[in-house]
């Protein structure tokens, strides 16, 4: 339950005002996330590259299927790309994990 007054968001359960300085902190920095992606064909690395371009925050993606690897950049945490990527791994099968930020 929250309740709005001059502004300021509160949240009657918790008793603190949330105001939109902090949900504007929240924000994720623009950066480099490398993902180990069982890619292994063409066709993987145009799913994965069609799938990223449709999630929020990505500005960039460099996929390698040799290397079976995705580098996405953009304001985006490692778990929403996981996220993004999740049913395609299911459906075909293929390991996606994250390795570390570039």
């Amino acid at each position: 339950y929250q309740r709005r007054v001059h502004g300021i968001v509160s949240c009657a359960h918790r008793h603190r005002p949330i105001t939109m300085a902090a949900a504007a902190d929240a924000k994720v920095p623009v950066q480099k996330l490398e993902f180990k992606v069982g890619m292994t064909c063409g066709g993987c690395k145009t799913a994965v590259t069609k799938i990223l371009q449709k999630t929020a925050g990505v500005t960039g993606i460099d996929a390698d299927v040799d290397k079976k690897t995705v580098v996405v950049t953009g304001s985006v945490t490692s778990d929403q790309v996981l996220e993004a990527l999740s049913k395609w791994s299911k459906a075909a099968n293929k390991e996606v994990a994250f390795v570390k930020v570039l």
